[in-house]
């Protein structure tokens, strides 16, 4: 059997991240999707699409599964690299304020072919985050990190800040 298809998903804190990963799996008809949670705090998986959990992994409806990486991404890969024959498709959830490229790389060493590193960038929040002499730096690595930028909540704002960000 060959080996799950590896989708990152990045952005800093309130981009989008999670909305996007429980409309992936929420859509999953058919792709067996097993999601990795490297972030702080608990998996946020909507309730309408478990079906049972247990310390670390959140089984879902779809035959999908949600884990947490609390002891460490590359534990929660092992684990779910020596199910390969139950999954489709990984998809990790980084940390708002971690380096998704960086992930998808030491992903690598579990010889998963990567499908794409995406980040989410909020079309309200994105300019001033990326000028901000703090948190600046992370959100610009972030963005030059990924294959795909997905600009979030742009409903929320005018063309001309739409334009900015």
């Amino acid at each position: 059997m060959s080996a799950p298809r590896l989708t990152v998903i990045g952005g800093y804190l309130g981009a989008g991240k999670t909305t996007l990963v429980n409309r992936l799996l929420a859509g999953a008809t058919g792709e067996r999707v097993a999601v990795i949670v490297n972030d702080f705090g608990s998996i946020n998986i909507d309730a309408e699409l478990i079906k049972s959990a247990d310390k670390d992994t959140v089984r879902l409806s779809n035959g999908c599964m949600c884990c947490s990486a609390s002891d460490g991404l590359a534990a929660a890969l092992a684990r779910l690299c020596a199910r390969v024959d139950e999954i489709d498709r990984i998809v990790i959830e980084t940390s708002g304020v971690s380096e998704p490229g960086k992930v998808a790389k030491n992903a690598h060493g579990f010889r998963l072919p990567l499908d794409a590193v995406i980040v989410m960038a909020d079309a309200e929040q994105l300019p001033a985050q990326a000028s901000n002499r703090y948190v600046g730096d992370v959100v610009r690595r972030q963005l030059a990190q990924a294959d795909l930028i997905l600009l979030n909540k742009i409903d929320l704002v005018g063309p001309e800040a739409l334009a900015r960000a």
